[in-house]
């Protein structure tokens, strides 16, 4: 078990997966805002959309997060937090 630290006051905690610098700022940034787009969250991270996409898949994949709604008025949801 390892606990990751936001730098938004947050904490995540994953028995299973391990989580890298840029996923812990994605998901802070997903807890500050559920409807942030990928071009913010590639800006604000300071990395390529494609990068960002990549991320999400993983944290997609491994049950961290989902995306609700259609693509332009959908949000995320942190589902382990």
């Amino acid at each position: 078990m390892f606990e990751v630290e936001c730098g938004y006051d947050k904490s995540y905690t994953d028995d299973n997966v391990g989580i890298n610098e840029i996923q812990t700022k994605i998901i802070s940034l997903i807890m500050e805002n559920p409807s942030i787009t990928i071009p913010v969250l590639a800006e604000k991270v300071g990395i390529a959309n494609r990068t960002v996409e990549r991320n999400l898949k993983f944290l997609k994949d491994n049950g961290i997060i989902e995306r609700e709604g259609a693509k332009r008025r959908g949000k995320w949801i942190v589902k382990k937090a």
